[in-house]
């Protein structure tokens, strides 16, 4: 699934069909992926919505662990609402 020894973004967004993986709209290295909307925050908030934000149900549906997915919570601020 990743090239090296870290799965990264843009080994996620591959793996989910996001094509280019982290890169800006625009296509290029310098256009952060924030600047869009990720393809890879969307299929997160999906998946949580679907299993009712259970976090280990949702690593393992989306095939990354549960340390991976608490990442990209933090990265994209879809903490549990207070």
């Amino acid at each position: 699934m990743c090239e090296g020894h870290l799965l990264t973004e843009r080994d996620i967004a591959r793996a989910l069909g996001g094509g280019r993986g982290s890169e800006g709209a625009s296509g290029h290295d310098d256009v952060p992926a924030t600047a869009a909307v990720s393809p890879v925050k969307e299929r997160v908030t999906e998946v949580l919505a679907a299993t009712g934000r259970n976090k280990a149900l949702t690593a393992r549906h989306l095939g990354i662990s549960r340390r991976a997915l608490y990442r990209l919570l933090d990265k994209y601020e879809l903490d549990d609402p207070t």
